[in-house]
């Protein structure tokens, strides 16, 4: 299938499960859509963006396609392994982000409510950040510790995502395919002692 010049896999099967020595399986998506998603540190009025998905929320994107589909059965199996496997992400060639103060209606606690008010909300401003991507977002997952079958359902459930993060993030499924290595676009753990890091560190969930 063709979209918007792009050829795009949208029947991924689990033949095309590596039997050689790659490790890595890699689906791309195109960010179509300003993608916007908060730390779980951020509070309702001031959130800065993280600059892509972490991989809580890919797992969970994963997990949504996976029961969307029809694959109720096998969530339980596929909770199991996205918890322990090893996901890298590949960022875009490029991210712009855009920073903005709104005006936004904010709901009053209950127990701050009066009783002659004629709204439970008030108003106020809060701040938000939205990034513009340019370029592939890479998930890479570890082959060697996810078992066939939760491969093969990844393969499955890969073509139904259209977003990640926050909701209106959207991206096109470009494709799938197995990678030996890694290249240093793909976000890698960091860890305490390894010194200057090239690159944007972010604590994620």
């Amino acid at each position: 299938m063709t979209a918007a010049g792009i050829d795009v896999d949208t029947t991924p099967e689990p033949a095309k499960i590596a039997s050689g020595p790659a490790q890595w399986l890699v689906f791309r998506y195109a960010p179509v859509s300003l993608f916007s998603l908060k730390s779980s540190r951020a509070t309702s009025t001031v959130g800065k963006t993280l600059l892509i998905p972490t991989p809580y929320a890919v797992k969970m994107a994963f997990l949504d396609a996976a029961l969307r589909q029809g694959f109720a059965s096998e969530a339980e199996m596929l909770v199991r392994t996205l918890r322990s496997v090893d996901l890298r992400i590949g960022v875009p060639e490029h991210a712009c982000v855009t920073a903005a103060i709104q005006r936004v209606r904010q709901e009053v606690p209950r127990e701050r409510r009066a009783a002659s008010a004629s709204s439970h909300y008030n108003g106020t401003i809060a701040f938000r950040e939205v990034v513009h991507s340019v370029g592939e977002l890479r998930l890479a997952f570890d082959g060697d510790g996810s078992p066939p079958e939760c491969v093969a359902l990844l393969l499955h459930v890969a073509p139904a995502i259209n977003y990640f993060g926050k909701r209106g993030s959207f991206v096109q499924y470009l494709g799938g395919d197995w990678k030996g290595n890694l290249d240093a676009t793909f976000t890698t753990p960091f860890q305490a002692g390894a010194g200057c890091v090239p690159g944007h560190l972010a604590a994620l969930d």
